[in-house]
């Protein structure tokens, strides 16, 4: 797993815990990780790409490596690999609204 420190004057909150800066670093997944971090949703690329907000090649290619994620999308997938039951349960009340 590669780490990322977050932004000074990040507040990050999990749960009921909260992060201030200084306080550790942040997980985020490294290439090979985007496709376990999709199947944590069990998603399609193509649904994990418009969950993520990017085009379903830009998935593609950070899982065959060719390109990396952005920041903000490893920070997402970061978010997600620390509790994935609840991004589980959000896109399950998305999709019923």
């Amino acid at each position: 797993m590669c780490l990322i420190r977050p932004r000074p004057g990040f507040l990050r909150v999990v749960g009921d815990e909260r992060f201030l800066p200084g306080d550790g670093n942040v997980s985020a997944p490294c290439l090979g990780d985007v496709r376990r971090v999709r199947d944590l949703l069990g998603m399609s690329q193509v649904v994990f790409a418009r969950f993520l907000g990017v085009d379903p090649n830009t998935v593609r290619s950070w899982e065959q490596g060719t390109r990396p994620p952005s920041s903000i999308a490893r920070r997402f997938m970061g978010e997600i690999e620390e509790d994935p039951a609840y991004w589980r349960q959000r896109v399950a009340r998305k999709v019923v609204d």
